[in-house]
């Protein structure tokens, strides 16, 4: 690629959003492993403005876990962690159930353990969670989504335990370790971590989420370390990543970026905090980053030797899709093809892990977020998304299959147009209590609570779509002994009327 010509792309991309008088977004682009090119632009805080600059740090969310996965590793090469060993080894104040899960299953997100963050803010929505309360949570667990390692499920308090189980391992704090172990060897001066927004440094750029008068500040509701806490410059994020490339002859990053393979069968995209898999027939390298009002993308082409990152605090914004965009318009990317026109159509239910799914004709609709589906082969059509990796839909005669990382599971149709009476009585999962009040379902957990508007998909399934800016969707089954509840990350919950 021609650099100017490069340079010229970025900026006039970055031109093009429009972002004068609103939160904003800042990006950088690499070649051979060297920056060149940086391009910024829209306001620092929604409320008392201020300038975004190319030094600008901003919360990176969840592109934070590839740093825990590093970390991780360097430990286990100096020999103070063993991936391998179970967790309990570290943190035994964990059930006994989860004698099984390793470390490495933790930073691969496939522990299986229930995702006590989603859990929170499903019940709690945008009260505070402070991380006490999460593993206090997690100890206290009698229950898990699956049996370690068989499957695959994006995990945040996997990454939270990884965290404190370095911590015992070495008897320094995270962030010590990842400034003694990451930060200072790579040279990353902008790069540190604030486990709350309310500690956020004042050059920061805070995160945003759209109102009817503009722009509000957004707060992420919970104290996060090794899962997403760390705020970075795109810059940073560029130096990290040549800095990773090339630790220990390329080996940590070849650990990091190699697939998973699955007990129940396929494997995984997902390695050890990085995801390598092939969009729109392009190998890339990456893993994306949410918090509330905010977003971050890091993302290699490894045969276009070009490396992207892209940071937003601008919740209508996503840094994923940024990072995306760009890569088409520079040729790195070819355009996304057209929607299929025909495909599976109809109200879906996936049994095993609670969830729900409604296809139309070129689009899986999410409720909570529509993603287009494209022809893959005569009979199926797929979505991809920057959260959930590849979900394709394969029709055969009457059944409809979901292949979903490397497992392909039977959807059963959702019988019923008209939805059923809704009892009126609460329902309790643990401490949650679950109630309906009219098309609302209200779950109450404690320190807060979420009212959620139930769509129904069939005479007894409902997407549950929270009225609060809270990053999740719930599939609410009725059934004979209760409900059955699941989001993207706890599955299966099963909910009676004992409150």
């Amino acid at each position: 690629m021609d650099k100017d010509l490069v340079r010229s792309a970025v900026d006039s991309f970055v031109g093009s959003l429009n972002l004068a008088g609103k939160p904003g977004v800042s990006m950088a682009l690499a070649q051979g492993g060297k920056v060149i090119t940086k391009a910024c632009g829209g306001m620092l805080h929604p409320e008392h403005g201020g300038a975004i600059t190319d030094q600008t740090p901003f919360r990176i969310g969840s592109t934070s876990k590839q740093f825990t996965a590093a970390a991780a590793l360097l430990l286990e090469r100096d020999g103070l962690l063993d991936l391998d060993a179970s967790i309990r080894d570290q943190i035994p104040e964990l059930p006994k159930l989860l004698s099984k899960v390793r470390l490495r299953h933790m930073l691969s997100c496939t522990s299986g353990m229930h995702d006590e963050l989603d859990m929170w803010l499903f019940a709690n929505g945008l009260s505070f969670m402070p991380q006490r309360e999460g593993f206090a949570q997690a100890f206290a667990r009698d229950t898990f989504n699956f049996p370690a390692g068989s499957h695959f499920c994006y995990n945040n308090t996997g990454f939270a335990l990884a965290s404190l189980a370095m911590e015992r391992a070495t008897g320094l704090g995270f962030d010590d370790i990842l400034r003694e172990y990451l930060f200072g060897p790579a040279g990353l001066r902008a790069t540190s971590l604030v486990a709350r927004d309310d500690d956020l440094p004042a050059h920061c750029a805070r995160t945003a989420l759209p109102s009817p008068t503009g722009f509000t500040l957004a707060r992420f509701p919970a104290e996060i370390t090794g899962e997403g806490g760390l705020i970075s410059t795109p810059s940073d994020l560029l130096r990290w990543n040549r800095w990773l490339q090339n630790i220990d002859q390329r080996q940590i990053y070849a650990r990091m970026s190699s697939a998973t393979p699955l007990k129940g069968g396929g494997s995984s995209a997902y390695g050890l905090g990085l995801i390598k898999a092939s969009f729109r027939g392009v190998t890339r390298v990456h893993h994306p980053g949410g918090v509330i009002g905010g977003s971050a993308q890091l993302v290699s082409y490894p045969d276009a030797d070009c490396t992207i990152a892209v940071a937003s605090n601008n919740g209508a914004i996503a840094a994923p899709d940024l990072a995306d965009r760009l890569a088409e318009q520079l040729g790195i990317l070819p355009p996304a093809p057209l929607p299929a026109e025909s495909g599976p159509t109809g109200q879906f239910y996936d049994d095993a892990m609670g969830r729900g799914f409604s296809l139309n004709p070129g689009e899986l609709d999410l409720h909570v977020q529509r993603l287009p589906l494209y022809k893959q082969g005569d009979a199926t059509v797929a979505a991809d998304s920057a959260g959930m990796g590849r979900l394709a839909f394969e029709c055969d005669g009457q059944e409809v299959w979901l292949h979903e990382h490397g497992q392909t599971r039977r959807l059963d149709p959702i019988a019923g147009d008209a939805a059923m009476e809704l009892p009126a009585s609460p329902f309790c999962y643990r401490n949650t209590r679950l109630s309906f009040e009219g098309r609302q379902l209200l779950v109450e957990g404690g320190s807060g609570s979420v009212r959620y508007d139930l769509r129904p998909m069939g005479q007894d399934t409902y997407a549950a779509v929270p009225t609060l800016p809270v990053p999740l969707l719930a599939t609410v089954k009725a059934e004979s002994e209760g409900l059955r509840v699941s989001t993207l990350r706890n599955w299966n919950m099963r909910c009676d009327g004992a409150c």
